[in-house]
């Protein structure tokens, strides 16, 4: 990456983090010159990514526009949202719709149903062998972007016992699900505790929570998504995990059934 644009970037960074910031502050916590950051910030400035007011720089809200667009570009978005929505008010969990990106799981889209305790943020993304989600993505990858699974650590992400990796992505595929347990602060994770509502459980800081998880396959029977429903673990089991099992696989085969169908158009015209 040429270095203006990685000092370009880390300024956004900053000022995401920050909120809002002057040269001088944003200065200090980079190794920049005070003239390298103003000249940075006019060019945000100037582009509308970015204002001033009362001395300090933020963000725009154009950023917003574009994650939108972004979003709203994806066909699993498109096909996809509505099942979530559906999925949260059917189960009243934290549901939500996960895309691979590289090497980290991203969520494209979510919903809180009436019992959540748990949030996430659209955007926010963990590596992809570090939550429950990935291990739906590694099960169901090709053997070839399987081949390095036996190196990844062992983890409560991708087993509840001590059997291998491998056994644990096979049974995966099997079941077509997965189902695992994870607590809060031993991770990195996507659903987090509701910090905002009156439910005493979701302030807990030691919470153990359980996701099911579905993939959203493409023709090539390769994930281009995963459906996942997050919620407490003392909940979630029995026929009550059960049923919502089946409602996610559901909620997967709907969205596939979806994308199937667009895929299918371009063709059809054609003849």
């Amino acid at each position: 990456m040429l270095k203006s644009n990685e000092k370009l970037f880390r300024i956004i960074e900053l000022l995401l983090e920050k909120g809002s910031a002057g040269v001088t502050e944003l200065a200090d916590d980079t190794p920049y010159h005070k003239s390298t950051v103003y000249t940075h910030l006019q060019t945000l400035q100037e582009n509308g990514w970015a204002f001033k007011s009362d001395g300090t720089y933020q963000l725009s809200l154009k950023f917003l526009t574009i994650s939108e667009q972004i979003k709203n570009q994806r066909s699993v978005f498109q096909h996809g949202h509505e099942e979530i929505d559906s999925l949260a008010n059917e189960t009243g969990e934290l549901s939500y719709l996960a895309v691979p990106e590289d090497d980290v799981v991203t969520i494209l889209h979510y919903a809180r149903g009436e019992k959540a305790t748990l949030s996430v943020t659209a955007g926010a993304t963990v590596p992809i062998t570090e939550h429950s989600v990935g291990k739906v993505l590694l099960a169901f990858q090709s053997e070839t972007d399987r081949s390095e699974i036996d190196e990844y650590p062992s983890s409560d992400v991708f087993m509840d016992s001590d059997a291998d990796i491998s056994e644990a992505l096979e049974e995966a595929r099997r079941n077509g699900f997965v189902v695992s347990n994870e607590r809060d602060g031993s991770g990195p994770s996507i659903a987090e505790p509701d910090q905002s509502g009156p439910r005493s459980e979701s302030h807990l800081t030691d919470v153990q929570h359980k996701t099911v998880a579905a993939p959203v396959l493409d023709d090539d029977d390769e994930p281009l998504a995963v459906v996942a429903v997050t919620g407490l673990s003392k909940r979630i089991n029995g026929e009550y995990e059960e049923r919502i099992c089946q409602q996610v696989v559901r909620a997967a085969a709907v969205i596939e059934r979806k994308l199937d169908v667009e895929r299918s158009v371009p063709a059809s015209n054609r003849d």
